[in-house]
């Protein structure tokens, strides 16, 4: 996780984007640029994912804190609880139509 990332020819430190939050905690587009890295680590990095998940487990059973679910990578959906009579939709240009 340490090492540097190197996207379109430019390198990328693996803490670029929390360094910008860290220093910005409050403007959005770092927060954005935060949230982009966290995704790429976790999309590219099925330990990392699993480890993230694992510890946010964790820290949640200690808290008492309800449900937390983790959708990582392209078109992934959580649910926290039961669903029913619902459609879940990932991709690109559907259309639902009711029955």
């Amino acid at each position: 996780m340490g090492a540097d990332m190197v996207e379109d020819g430019q390198q990328t430190g693996s803490t670029g984007g929390s360094a910008g939050v860290g220093k910005n905690p409050d403007d959005a587009d770092a927060q954005g640029a935060f949230r982009l890295q966290l995704r790429k680590l976790l999309a590219d990095d099925a330990d990392l994912l699993a480890d993230v998940a694992r510890l946010w487990a964790e820290v949640n059973a200690a808290s008492g804190v309800g449900n937390t679910n983790i959708a990582a990578g392209n078109r992934s959906v959580a649910i926290g609880g039961h669903v029913s009579g619902s459609v879940i939709v990932t991709g690109d240009q559907n259309q639902i139509k009711p029955s």
